[in-house]
């Protein structure tokens, strides 16, 4: 029979998920992507304080001798539920889950989430997706797909081919300041209203015609942000 608060079954779940969140940060980390140490170091602070034997000693009265023994206690004020055959949770209204510091979901396979709305998350630091071996991927069965950044760069960077398609419309490559193609030393620039083809090799211009006219121009409209977005600071302590 097992003793009271004793959670070994549950703390092995908990041990295992230590197991898969330090193997998939140390992978992250490999590949150069953001670290889930801060999520690892919680959950082990959390499993340790499972996991903490007090002795006890009792004296006995006229008919029963003393005794000293151990029983499992937690370290830490904690709740935990553990289950070998699952847990649900349902409700009709709305679920609420927060916490001061970090929140953790561990899955051995996969993780599924399905919404019949929509999806939102926003943060106020940091968002890295992380793929090890299967790939990734985002698709948009209607609507735009946009991918803007307010105050910095965008990098698409592949150790194979970056194919762009458009299959009924148009690739329009547009740069305030300029555009750079460049190749094996080749190199296109375009710049303050100039074009710039240089080449440490041959330079090929094949066509049925060749126009050459005088200068023309069209001016593109590019989007302004604000930079100062409000900051609000988040404190769950109350």
């Amino acid at each position: 029979t097992s003793q009271p608060l004793d959670a070994r079954q549950t703390t092995s779940q908990l041990v295992n998920a230590e197991s898969v969140l330090e193997s998939m940060s140390d992978a992250s980390t490999a590949h150069q992507a953001e670290s889930l140490r801060e999520g690892y170091d919680s959950l082990k602070a959390f499993t340790d304080a499972t996991r903490n034997n007090v002795s006890g000693s009792s004296s006995g009265g006229n008919t029963a001798g003393g005794g000293t023994g151990s029983a499992n206690a937690f370290g830490e004020p904690l709740m935990l539920f553990g289950s070998p055959s699952g847990i649900a949770l349902s409700t009709q209204q709305s679920v609420h889950i927060a916490s001061d510091a970090q929140t953790n979901l561990v899955s051995g396979q996969s993780t599924h989430i399905a919404t019949g709305k929509s999806l939102i998350a926003s943060v106020a630091q940091k968002l890295s997706f992380f793929v090890q071996n299967a790939g990734m991927k985002l698709f948009a069965a209607k609507g735009k797909v946009e991918i803007q950044a307010h105050n910095d760069n965008i990098e698409l960077t592949a150790q194979k081919s970056v194919k762009l398609v458009s299959a009924t419309g148009q690739i329009q490559a547009i740069a305030k300041g300029e555009i750079l193609l460049t190749s094996g030393g080749a190199y296109i620039r375009l710049k303050d209203g100039n074009i710039e083809i240089h080449a440490p090799g041959n330079i090929d211009v094949k066509g049925a015609q060749h126009s050459f006219n005088g200068p023309t121009r069209i001016d593109e409209k590019f989007p302004s942000w604000n930079d100062s977005a409000p900051r609000r600071a988040v404190d769950f302590s109350g």
